[in-house]
């Protein structure tokens, strides 16, 4: 398996920032991806950033992405797209933390969009929007103030509360107050 850091060399998202990655895992080959530290979209003061991320599996490749808290503040605007496109044989395993603002804040508005296809046909398509109406909405957070997700293509989870997706993949997500204590172990699930 072969370990990539992710490292900040600058205080992001800002306003007007746009953060684009592109990832390939070779036909059989196994990649983490490690992040050294969260992200915070900051008061973008009537801006906007956008966060890209592409990822291609080859066959028989897998990833694997424990990602940190990415952390939505008061005055933030975020457009969040990520596309998962998976060969034959591929697996991925992605977990995603949302916290909707810094301690005793709302939050800001970021608008995710997640599209995923295994060998050409489409496995997921969602968007979620995090601002602090959805967060007050009781069909969608509850009150919660952080949203924490797993999602595996692929392959599935075991785990009686996640979600089945009608392709090989599953989403499991859980919801709290604080990202410390919403966070599930991966290994407590895979």
């Amino acid at each position: 398996m072969v370990r990539v850091a992710l490292v900040a060399a600058q205080a992001l998202l800002l306003a007007g920032d746009e953060v684009r990655l592109d990832v390939r895992v070779g036909a059989g080959r196994s990649l983490e991806i490690v992040e050294t530290s969260g992200t915070v979209a900051y008061d973008m003061r009537g801006g906007r950033a956008s966060w890209n991320v592409d990822v291609t599996i080859d066959a028989d490749g897998s990833l694997l992405w424990d990602g940190l808290p990415f952390v939505v503040a008061s005055g933030s605007d975020v457009a969040r797209h990520t596309t998962t496109r998976l060969a034959a044989g591929a697996t991925c395993t992605l977990r995603e933390t949302f916290v909707s603002g810094r301690t005793a804040e709302d939050g800001g508005c970021m608008v995710a969009t997640t599209h995923a296809y295994l060998d050409c046909t489409p496995l997921l398509v969602e968007q979620l929007t995090l601002d602090p109406q959805s967060r007050r909405d009781p069909a969608l957070l509850g009150g919660a103030r952080c949203l924490d997700q797993v999602t595996t293509l692929g392959h599935r989870l075991t785990d009686p509360g996640a979600l089945q997706l009608e392709g090989v993949g599953s989403v499991y997500r859980r919801m709290g107050a604080d990202a410390h204590t919403t966070r599930v172990a991966l290994r407590d699930l895979l």
